[in-house]
């Protein structure tokens, strides 16, 4: 999965003990990649009106007694809906937030002033790290920039490649 940004839903299938044990084996690797769980929702299985209405058909018949038997013993899988909401990873949140030296809360790294206390922080660092920041945009930029100019480069390589073989294939030696 790429580091995308949002709310991923994702279902795990079985009996409620079955999908919890999912759920639970699959949290970790999604926290891991900066997703955590905001809600999750558990829907039992049920049988549908048409597989009810041909049990009720097949009566006539004994098959049809024991299907409906089955029906009322054996319930069918439910469904465990977890929502997951990007919140960042240890390392992204450990970047974009510092601590007060006066209280001791966790705000934005780029903060100048505390909004808890109103501690006024020193603007060089700040300034330091809007450099970087913007030296890290410049670098990204640029990669992209040298990565559509080499696909280019291939392209139009493909092309004049196709265009000698047509040309050498009009015009044999």
């Amino acid at each position: 999965m790429s580091e995308q940004r949002g709310v991923i839903v994702k279902t795990y299938r079985g009996s409620q003990d079955e999908a919890t044990r999912l759920f639970q084996e699959d949290v970790e690797a999604m926290a891991v990649k900066g997703y955590f769980p905001t809600s999750q929702s558990y829907a039992p299985g049920s049988y549908g009106c048409g597989t009810f209405l041909l049990a009720l058909i097949l009566c006539i018949l004994v098959i049809g007694i024991l299907i409906l038997i089955y029906m009322l013993l054996v319930k069918p899988d439910g469904v465990l809906s977890v929502t997951y909401e990007f919140r960042g990873t240890a390392a992204s949140r450990a970047q974009d937030e510092k601590t007060c030296p006066k209280c001791a809360e966790q705000i934005k790294s780029a903060a100048r002033v505390c909004r808890f206390c109103g501690y006024k922080f020193d603007p060089t660092p700040i300034l330091a790290a809007e450099a970087s920041v913007r030296e890290a945009a410049q670098k990204k930029a640029a990669t992209a920039r040298a990565i559509r100019e080499e696909t280019l480069a291939h392209r139009l390589g493909k092309w004049v490649g196709r265009q000698r073989a047509k040309y050498r294939e009009h015009h044999p030696k």
